[in-house]
């Protein structure tokens, strides 16, 4: 969803109790704040088209489990069907965010 957007759907959901994540934790997301500044990803890295509809890259969550390095989310990263780049990619965004024991897997797809 696009940050401008935010407003139109807290408006139609004003009566749900929204909540973000933020490492691992949920917290409320309250009326007039914005998200955390952590759950930006620009538009052309985070989604792609398929058949005319537009999805989140599959090498995006990985990012957001590699600090949980569950066996469940280890065999995610294997199973992921991602292309060279992508893997490079992830393993990129693992290294800067100090994930480095995801990184290699995430290229060799061997965790």
């Amino acid at each position: 969803m696009r940050r401008a957007d935010l407003p139109v759907l807290r408006a139609h959901v004003r009566d749900w109790h929204l909540w973000q994540n933020n490492s691992g934790w949920l917290y409320p997301w309250l009326p007039g704040e914005d998200l955390h500044p952590d759950c930006e990803v620009p538009w052309d890295r985070a989604l792609h088209e398929v058949d005319g509809v537009w999805y989140l890259r599959p090498e995006i969550a990985p990012l957001h489990k590699a600090h949980l390095n569950r066996p469940q989310d280890r065999a995610d990263l294997t199973a992921a069907a991602l292309t060279d780049e992508a893997r490079q990619r992830l393993a990129s965004s693992l290294e800067l965010l100090g994930h480095h024991h995801w990184a290699m897997p995430a290229v060799s797809a061997q965790p």
